[in-house]
């Protein structure tokens, strides 16, 4: 029998409580209240990137993560200040809206007693960079692994032992975590602003709901505000009302995104839009997570120089210890060769996605095979596999419910489990785009 519906007194539905804090049990019931009574029926529909489109500007169409192509970033002129960057048609957009905010308000069709925030509409934030926050995070995760050996360990002698205990850890905390940008970058640690296509009109707190609703939802300019954002492009942020994102494929924010044009010449399209703007994270997994081994590397020896061997005395058990030094990254291409870069890809991948697909020695031998031959000639044999790994991995993706990544993650990795739901390309992509 199922439970009976939760019934909302009228002190709630003009009182929302939503807030960061609050336990478990009140916390469900404001979210709730919020999500399904607080948010006005009547007006367009919001984008709802807590519950429904988390992956909205993460992966394109085929459910490829996807990474910014930060050379055709724009100010719009309606910004706060020269840093706040959205992509060309995304800010051609915005000054158009804020613009026709302007004159509403002249012409008295917007409600001067209303919030100036949606009437003075400006870009207070806009494009954060994933792969900066993603490298930041590396170097997290190489602290946390650092802080496992002793010092003079002599288990970490150069380059080679050191990238053995290094990826043994990497795979240990890949079933918890994601370790390559493709996983990272839909996880919650990135937010919104790193697809270039939403903006921040305010700097309101995300989760207080009786600010929002106070301050945006009972305000007289509100219907006009979504209307209008719409007219112009842009979707309303449901759970944070006073951030505008485009409203991909819509003819409102296409007729801005056909004014630009791709690298041919050709006016950008439904078709060529993700290829133009972004490129695959997959395709830059490897040669980041690579950069990343040497660096580690070159900084556990900047800290930690020598470590300590025991030599042993001719016919006796009596040793003494001698401080060795560890040298600089060497033999890097005979540590990280293409099999083993390739074997390390699909590991990560794998656990990553809670092992969806039994790895089989037929699997390994058809990379090979990959490698040899080379079905896309313009990429290398290693690339070949990258793209081959990618489209068995591309259809499971995290959930949304695994652990919040930050440093005290590392601390409880025992504690952690994985709660996240396996999705389909189908199921996601459809509801987004």
């Amino acid at each position: 029998m199922p439970a009976p519906p939760i019934k909302f007194s009228a002190a709630d539905l003009t009182n929302p409580g939503g807030r960061n804090g609050l336990s478990s049990l009140a916390l469900y019931y404001q979210r709730l209240l919020y999500k399904e009574n607080i948010y006005p029926p009547h007006v367009v529909t919001p984008l709802d990137t807590w519950y429904n489109k988390q992956y909205y500007g993460k992966i394109d169409r085929l459910q490829n993560t996807i990474s910014l192509r930060q050379n055709y970033l724009k100010v719009p002129r309606h910004a706060v200040k020269p840093d706040v960057y959205l992509l060309d048609f995304v800010a051609d957009a915005f000054d158009a809206f804020s613009d026709h905010m302007a004159d509403a308000a002249v012409m008295g069709i917007a409600n001067a007693a209303g919030n100036k925030k949606m009437i003075k509409v400006q870009a207070k934030r806009g494009y954060n960079s994933s792969l900066d926050h993603y490298k930041k995070y590396l170097n997290i995760v190489y602290q946390s692994f650092s802080e496992i050996y002793p010092r003079f360990t002599n288990k970490i002698r150069d380059f080679r032992t050191f990238t053995k205990l290094f990826v043994e850890y990497l795979q240990e905390v890949a079933p918890t975590i994601p370790v390559t940008l493709t996983n990272y970058t839909l996880s919650s640690a990135i937010d919104i602003f790193s697809s270039g296509l939403c903006v921040a009109i305010d700097q309101g707190a995300f989760d207080v709901d009786d600010w929002k609703y106070e301050k945006y939802i009972t305000d007289p300019n509100f219907v006009f505000y979504v209307r209008c954002a719409k007219k112009y492009g842009f979707t309303v942020n449901k759970n944070i009302p006073w951030l505008l994102t485009a409203d991909l494929f819509t003819d409102s924010i296409m007729k801005y995104v056909v004014e630009y044009h791709t690298i041919s010449g050709d006016a950008i399209d439904d078709n060529s839009f993700f290829n133009h703007y972004y490129e695959s994270a997959h395709t830059m997994d490897l040669s980041l997570l690579k950069t990343f081994m040497i660096n580690s590397y070159e900084q556990y020896i900047t800290f930690n120089p020598l470590y300590e061997e025991r030599i042993y005395r001719p016919h006796c058990d009596k040793f003494r210890l001698v401080n060795k030094e560890r040298p600089r990254a060497s033999y890097v291409e005979d540590t990280l060769t293409d099999k083993y870069l390739a074997d390390l890809y699909l590991n990560l991948r794998s656990l990553e996605a809670a092992e969806p697909v039994q790895i089989t020695m037929k699997l390994r031998n058809d990379l090979g095979a990959i490698h040899e031959l080379r079905p896309n000639q313009d990429l290398t044999g290693l690339q070949n596999i990258v793209e081959y790994i990618n489209l068995i991995y591309r259809d499971y993706i995290y959930g949304i419910d695994y652990p919040l990544i930050n440093e005290n993650v590392f601390k409880n990795l025992d504690n952690q489990i994985r709660k996240g739901k396996i999705s389909t390309a189908g199921s996601i992509t459809q509801q987004l785009y």
